[in-house]
């Protein structure tokens, strides 16, 4: 395989494999065996923006061994529910039991307590963002877990207002727990559906309001991003987001599911802040080409706060660098030395700078 060098980034880190596969759940709520393809596919093409986690169930399990391939890997995010030691077991021992299979987190609805789960391997658990979420913050902080946070759904009350939203992620960055998103994101900036009325938070508002609260930013100063619905100034926000600021705010936001696996990149295109690269960085085919069942050299598995990880680290644009080659970063959109946010919040020493210092066991 062979590339002609790219002098620019390829994606701006603050939305470096942020997408996590959910193309089971709705509203696209695929077939398991059409969502397998898809991210197979996907896989192939290595777009960076995508992470290479594939959410499911774990009572779709046996399912989703039916329909993955002999030959194929996959690397998985299962939702657990119950989510207690004895399902996280029987769920892990399910995965082990497949050598298709790499298991890369758990996830499930709080329950109260929080189970065992394997030394290193990611618990996210959802909290109630409406309200009532302090004491679950409270065990998840103490014993080093991280929480999902709950952006829609298919009803109106399962959308969080902007001031609600904002208070869980300001409360998680100062604790310095890590957080995934999930459900409502369908599009990167905040709107209403015309089809339903529902207001959806936008996935760029969300990875701006992390900016901001790792920055120590007030919770008002939150929400005012997630409540941005002004396609430019939001893109020329996260534009400015210096790579260091980006990278802790990665290490808060992990990223989030999407069932849409094109929207989320096509809607970067559209901002401004991702564009194709020109055709010589695209890899070539032939025995160097990577198959279906080729795993990325890059790491996948979750940020924490404990260190930097590769998988939201800067991304290579040397002539070695891998597949995601194909997609540059918008020029501008990683500069250190650029035009800085005109917000009134700046990063500063302060309750938002703990989270790079958060220990994590994972």
């Amino acid at each position: 395989m062979t590339h002609e060098r790219v002098d620019e980034p390829l994606v701006p880190l603050l939305f470096s494999r942020l997408v996590d596969d959910a193309g089971l759940f709705p509203p696209e709520e695929l077939a398991m065996g059409a969502a397998l393809r898809r991210h197979l596919e996907d896989a192939e093409t290595g777009n960076p923006v995508l992470s290479g986690r594939f959410v499911c169930p774990a009572a779709r399990l046996g399912e989703l061994r039916r329909e993955l391939g002999d030959e194929d890997g996959l690397e998985l995010s299962l939702i657990v529910s119950p989510l207690s030691s004895e399902q996280v077991a029987a769920a892990c021992a399910a995965v082990g039991d497949d050598p298709r299979l790499e298991l890369v987190g758990i996830e499930g609805p709080f329950a109260g307590s929080l189970p065992e789960v394997p030394e290193g391997l990611p618990l996210f658990v959802e909290l109630p963002v409406t309200g009532g979420w302090e004491p679950g913050l409270e065990q998840v902080a103490d014993a080093s877990r991280h929480v999902k946070i709950r952006c829609g759904g298919l009803r109106a009350e399962l959308f969080p207002t902007p001031s609600e939203l904002a208070a869980l992620v300001h409360a998680c960055s100062d604790r310095g727990v890590a957080f995934k998103a999930t459900a409502g994101l369908h599009h990167a900036v905040r709107h209403e559906d015309p089809a339903t009325g529902f207001r959806h938070h936008g996935f760029v508002n969300l990875a701006v309001a992390a900016a901001r609260a790792v920055a120590g930013a007030s919770v008002g100063e939150v929400a005012s991003a997630l409540e941005n619905e002004k396609a430019a100034s939001l893109a020329g926000e996260a534009a400015a987001v210096s790579p260091g600021l980006a990278g802790r705010a990665r290490r808060l936001f992990v990223s989030y599911g999407s069932c849409s696996t094109s929207e989320p990149v096509e809607d970067l295109l559209r901002l401004g802040l991702l564009v194709p690269a020109e055709p010589g960085s695209r890899p070539s085919g032939g025995a160097g080409s990577p198959s279906r069942t080729a795993r990325t050299s890059r790491s996948r598995t979750f940020p924490t706060a404990s260190s930097r990880p590769p998988a939201v680290g800067p991304v290579s644009a040397s002539p070695s660098a891998s597949r995601s080659s194909t997609w540059r970063a918008s020029p501008g959109t990683r500069s250190s030395t650029g035009p800085r946010s005109t917000a009134s919040w700046r990063e500063a020493p302060g309750p938002g700078r703990r989270f790079a210092d958060a220990s994590s066991s994972c």
